[in-house]
């Protein structure tokens, strides 16, 4: 029989509900790239590793990705000043486009 299968939209592929070991491998690869981009040392990395991971990732891992990108760029001069070159925001392109593509596919509640 085909179990039932679903779009998750924080995961970018189908996920099988009624599998146990599928939402353990899942929750294997997201926290191994979260893992990944904790260990990265300069922006280049976290968008290298985004290129890399894209497909994998759930709005969590874009969440580190910015919240590293943040961490190196706030701590590091060098780093900031890369930032900052119109070349490297040209990289970081396909990140915003992620990002943004996830947010709009939530559905806004009023409060």
């Amino acid at each position: 029989t085909i179990k039932p299968r679903f779009i998750a939209r924080d995961t970018k592929h189908a996920t099988n509900e009624s599998d146990p070991s599928s939402k353990s491998s899942q929750r294997g690869i997201h926290e191994n790239i979260q893992q990944q981009i904790k260990k990265c040392y300069n922006v280049c990395g976290v968008i290298s590793l985004h290129d890399r991971e894209s497909a994998n990732m759930s709005c969590k891992e874009l969440s580190f990705c910015w919240n590293q990108i943040s961490k190196l760029v706030t701590c590091n001069r060098i780093e900031r000043k890369k930032f900052n070159m119109k070349q490297n925001q040209a990289q970081m392109e396909p990140l915003l486009n992620d990002t943004i593509s996830l947010v709009q596919s939530f559905e806004p509640k009023n409060l």
